[in-house]
């Protein structure tokens, strides 16, 4: 194991200042579906008293409830958190120690509601990045002078995390001036983030926060070089080529037809279209979408389903909030593609926190070789869950979750 040093781990509090490099353990861990991540982090004031560490009370001022902490790890930003529980332990040999809970800037957003008279009517596109500042600016941005902003690079964002800059990186493939809805309503104990998912997954993206606090609205990239490559050799004798990090006492695959479906079919609202400003009302048929795993371009056939038995397996959603074909099929997808991530699924440790490839830390949205010799698996793979572990000690170790490149299906990118 590699014995953690300090300034590796480093954690912020923005508002007081408060810097600490020396921690007793931490765990963050994040998937590229899981907009709110988990950070658990364990300090203690008299950890190193020689090293100068600030005064308990300091710790005591800055790691509150609430308070917003910065982390990194060698050197690479990995977000801005929210503090959400603090625990405090304190021994009669005068030692004393805080565990935070904190999850990521849009937690607020997942537990505050929308209010349930808000809806949004429209005959004309309305801009999605309008909808999510208005909704998030008054709990995300409460302070004096601060502002959001509505993002769609996620290659910046990864880049970031990684602390490396990654090779064949893409610009965004869409602008966020293209994403654009008609109608949305909320519902009485709705949260904010619920409000928005349903808008902006019909538009073939999922919602992050970055660590400069930003709102980002991305989509997996399958097209982007290897960045890292893992794997377990069959014979411990027969070592892994350069460059590869080795995953650990065993790795867990898993093959999965529960959730999984042959093929989904959407059908939406019925819209109602005005002819002339004081014409007739006319009801627009519902739209309609079909989705077969097996007809989607570059989509893997691990990730389908698949029975010798059973080869039909269909699954029928009515989706009021699809008002349009575009809509419908991004619904479509989005049910096929949020469980294909759960069908064929790689599951592993490495020692440390970094990738032998790049040097970066290992970064959810990333792609990489994965060999498995056991069972003849040698592909390239999408890195969907992280977490990284920290401890005192232990060292530093990474539980990676691995899926096949093109089975997390989002939708179709705006203006496609």
């Amino acid at each position: 194991m590699t014995i953690p040093a300090r300034n590796r781990f480093l954690l912020v509090n923005p508002r007081t200042g408060l810097t600490i490099d020396t921690c007793m353990s931490a765990t963050l861990k994040d998937g590229f579906m899981d907009p709110l991540g988990s950070v658990e982090i364990e300090v203690s004031p008299l950890l190193n008293p020689a090293a100068g560490d600030p005064a308990f009370s300091d710790y005591l001022a800055g790691l509150q409830k609430g308070e917003e902490v910065q982390l990194s790890i060698a050197g690479a930003t990995q977000g801005s958190f929210l503090i959400q529980e603090v625990k405090e332990k304190y021994s009669a040999k005068g030692s004393a120690t805080l565990t935070l809970s904190c999850q990521s800037l849009l937690c607020t957003a997942h537990e505050a509601n929308v209010d349930p008279d808000d809806s949004i009517r429209s005959a004309s596109d309305k801009s999605v990045e309008g909808v999510v500042l208005a909704v998030l600016q008054p709990i995300m941005a409460s302070l004096p002078g601060q502002a959001l902003s509505v993002l769609a690079d996620s290659q910046a964002h990864i880049d970031a995390l990684s602390g490396k800059p990654l090779p064949g990186g893409t610009a965004p493939p869409f602008p966020v001036s293209a994403m654009k809805f008609k109608a949305a309503a909320a519902h009485e104990g709705e949260t904010c983030a619920a409000f928005l998912h349903k808008i902006v997954t019909r538009c073939g993206v999922v919602m992050l926060t970055d660590g400069d606090g930003n709102i980002r609205l991305v989509q997996p990239d399958f097209t982007q070089p290897n960045t890292f490559q893992v794997g377990l050799p069959a014979d411990p004798d027969s070592p892994l080529p350069d460059g590869f990090d080795v995953f650990y006492e065993e790795v867990e695959i898993t093959s999965s037809n529960k959730g999984q479906y042959s093929e989904v079919n959407v059908t939406g609202q019925q819209a109602q279209v005005q002819v002339g400003d004081a014409g007739p009302v006319n009801n627009v048929s519902r739209p309609k979408a079909s989705v077969k795993a097996i007809e989607l371009d570059d989509f893997p056939s691990l990730s389908a389903y698949s029975s010798s038995v059973h080869p039909y397996k269909p699954l029928f959603k009515k989706d009021k909030f699809s008002g349009d074909a575009k809509k419908a099929m991004n619904a479509a997808l989005l049910i096929l593609g949020s469980r294909a991530q759960h069908a064929f699924v790689v599951k592993g440790r490495v020692d440390g926190m970094t990738s032998a490839l790049t040097g970066g830390v290992w970064t959810v949205g990333t792609c990489g070789r994965v060999r498995v010799d056991a069972r003849a698996l040698d592909q390239s793979m999408f890195l969907l869950e992280r977490t990284l572990h920290l401890t005192a000690n232990d060292g530093e170790w990474t539980e990676l979750v691995l899926i096949p490149k093109g089975a997390l299906v989002v939708g179709e990118p705006p203006g496609s």
